[in-house]
């Protein structure tokens, strides 16, 4: 669900974009690049070292293991696209004044990263975000919050989070059997989500726990 849901935000905020110059930081595999490309010019960077496995080719390669400058002019980028990202940043502080460096004056950020979610491209994975503590540390380097908005809230988190664990326990404990232990597994865990589906829409109101949810999404203005 929550790919599903930054898919639709990205895309819907990528509408307004024209003619800028955009930085995909941390791109990975680049599933947004096709959002902004046809009309803006698309840079992408990633680091050398990772836990995720499928980054493509970048114009910016980096050691993130490293307090290092961006190989980047001042001023450089309209937009930087930070999406899942600060979550497995090692110097954090540092980055952020890296991203004011090559913005560009009124030049924008758009950042998601999450809140409840399990670890994730270990060993890389160092930290998770409240609202608060996203917001604080761009106010505290004279960011403007533009947006500020919580993605998958109350009732589908926990449903977010149970499929998630129950297709994290299939696919990397369960997926050595034969098939047709698999086959009969599969559809044993698709009737639990169901039920579990079923019992909030049926027992718990709709806006219980707003306060558990996914993920951040955030514009910020330099």
């Amino acid at each position: 669900m929550i790919d599903k849901v930054l898919f639709q935000e990205i895309k819907k905020f990528s509408k307004k974009i024209k003619n800028k110059k955009i930085l995909d930081f941390g791109s990975g595999d680049q599933r947004y690049k096709k959002f902004f490309i046809k009309n803006n010019t698309y840079y992408s960077l990633d680091v050398k070292k990772s836990g995720y496995k499928r980054i493509k080719k970048n114009n910016f390669i980096i050691d993130g293991e490293k307090k290092k400058k961006l190989p980047i002019k001042k001023s450089f980028f309209d937009i930087i696209i930070c999406t899942e990202v600060l979550e497995h940043v090692i110097y954090l502080e540092f980055l952020i004044k890296e991203f004011k460096r090559i913005l560009k004056k009124n030049g924008s950020i758009l950042v998601t990263t999450p809140f409840v979610w399990a670890e994730h491209d270990t060993p890389y994975d160092f930290r998770r975000f409240t609202s608060y503590g996203i917001k604080k540390i761009f106010l505290e380097n004279n960011f403007k919050i533009i947006k500020y908005k919580k993605l998958v809230c109350g009732n589908k988190a926990l449903i977010t989070v149970f499929h998630s664990q129950l297709n994290r326990l299939f696919y990397n404990y369960y997926r050595k059997d034969n098939k047709l232990i698999l086959v009969l597994i599969k559809i044993y865990f698709n009737f639990i989500k169901i039920i579990i589906v079923y019992f909030f829409k049926l027992f718990v109101p709709e806006n219980y726990q707003n306060n558990f949810y996914i993920d951040n999404f955030l514009i910020i203005k330099k």
